[in-house]
């Protein structure tokens, strides 16, 4: 079984620079001056906004050149949040073998489910979208720990194909003794991370949990990194969609126009 006592006690230090945005984020000061100083000066941070502007199903219409006109275009909350998970997986540099996706597949996916979520969640809803973007990109983070353990002990390809018969949390449990999104609110509380985004991922697998936490769910199942954006998975994010008294209607039409753009 994972040590995670002696895990968490030797998480690497984070950047000055995931603090640095956090307060930013936290503040509500809006220092975009000072975010766009950031990013400019820090060729990982500037090449992955410029990236994600210019892709071919998330970019605008025009091209984007500077990291400073995309950080606008984007918005300072996602920015930031864009920012801290790009330092948080290169601070960590581990791969996702054992769960049988790439880095690169890693990073398109929480790209689709992000724009699942800002489709799928009304304008007038804005304090519940900020308050699940850092959540959505972070409560994946357990599974890079569980990944270099399984990895480091040999299990790699008897999780792979197990998980492909069962529910990932449930695998997770059996293997190291702790699911992966319990394991990633663990890291972040370590990491001193704002609580509030820690309870929506602690609480994903609690059906009587905040809306936040429905909500992420909900798109965390189409996210299944066994089949994203899968038929099973689909449905299964509907029907949870449906029992938590969500926009199911709007999901699904958000779902037809996604899935295909994800597939091509």
């Amino acid at each position: 079984m994972l040590n995670i006592a002696q895990r968490l006690e030797k998480l690497p230090i984070l950047p000055d620079k995931v603090n640095i945005l956090l307060d930013i984020k936290s503040s509500g000061n809006y220092d975009t001056k000072k975010l766009s100083q950031i990013i400019e000066y820090d060729p990982i941070l500037s090449t992955r906004i410029l990236q994600l502007a210019n892709s071919k199903h998330f970019g605008f219409t025009n091209k984007i050149y500077s990291a400073t006109q995309a950080s606008s275009l984007f918005g300072l909350n996602f920015t930031v949040c864009v920012c801290v998970v790009e330092l948080i997986l290169n601070s960590l540099r581990f791969n996702l073998k054992p769960y049988g996706i790439q880095i690169s597949e890693f990073t398109k996916l929480n790209d689709f489910l992000f724009k699942t979520l800002f489709s799928w969640i009304s304008e007038d809803k804005a304090s519940l979208k900020e308050n699940l973007i850092l959540p959505l990109f972070l409560k994946d983070i357990g599974k890079f720990f569980i990944s270099d353990y399984l990895v480091k002990e040999g299990k790699s390809s008897n999780f792979n194909a197990l998980i492909k018969q069962s529910n990932i949390y449930q695998i997770e449990d059996s293997f190291v003794g702790i699911k992966s999104n319990d394991l990633s609110a663990k890291i972040l509380r370590k990491w001193e991370i704002n609580d509030t985004f820690i309870n929506i991922i602690e609480s994903l697998d609690d059906v009587n949990t905040i809306s936040e936490s429905r909500i992420l769910r909900v798109i965390s199942t189409l996210g299944d990194f066994t089949k994203p954006f899968g038929k099973d998975n689909i449905l299964k994010a509907l029907e949870l969609s449906e029992n938590f008294g969500l926009d199911t209607n709007k999901l699904r039409e958000i779902i037809d126009t996604l899935e295909k753009q994800y597939r091509s």
